[in-house]
């Protein structure tokens, strides 16, 4: 029987499950979670945001070697991930950017100033409105955000 749950991939979740260097540590924790996640049918979206923080991250991979192959091999991977959820290979459907009148009224809520004193960015910023979105457009599943980040996490 498939699960109710949706879950929203965060940039921390998406960087250990393509195995970023210096931002995997969690990996092995990621993966068994994942699992047990696809066991239950659960659904996972992965948010436009993760795409592209995930991106900025592998660039900003350090390669002692100065050939940059660490970075190329990182972004290999994330271009297979990413055009897996858009053909339907991969166990994530992808989520658009948000439309210009989304973001209009995402910034018309005048909520990010409170999340940039928290100290949380515009891409957590832009998930939790989306999965807000996302929750009152499917009110009969439980969606929540997967985050290793303690202000997403349980979201």
């Amino acid at each position: 029987m498939a699960s109710n749950r949706v879950w929203m991939i965060d940039t921390s979740v998406f960087l250990n499950i393509l195995n970023v260097p210096g931002r995997n540590q969690d990996r092995e924790r990621v993966l068994a979670q994942y699992e047990r996640r696809i066991e239950n049918e659960d659904t996972f979206i992965l948010p436009f945001t993760t795409v592209l923080e995930t991106g900025n991250h592998i660039a900003q991979i350090k390669d002692r070697s100065g050939s940059g192959s660490r970075r190329k091999q990182c972004a290999e991977r994330f271009l297979i991930a990413v055009r897996a959820s858009m053909d339907g290979s991969a166990p994530w459907t992808p989520m658009d950017f948000p439309t210009a009148p989304e973001l209009s009224r995402y910034l018309d809520l005048h909520l990010f100033e409170y999340d940039a004193e928290a100290g949380r960015g515009f891409g957590d910023y832009l998930i939790l409105r989306q999965t807000d979105d996302y929750r009152r457009k499917t009110p009969g599943l439980e969606t929540k955000i997967w985050s290793l980040d303690g202000h997403l996490g349980g979201s």
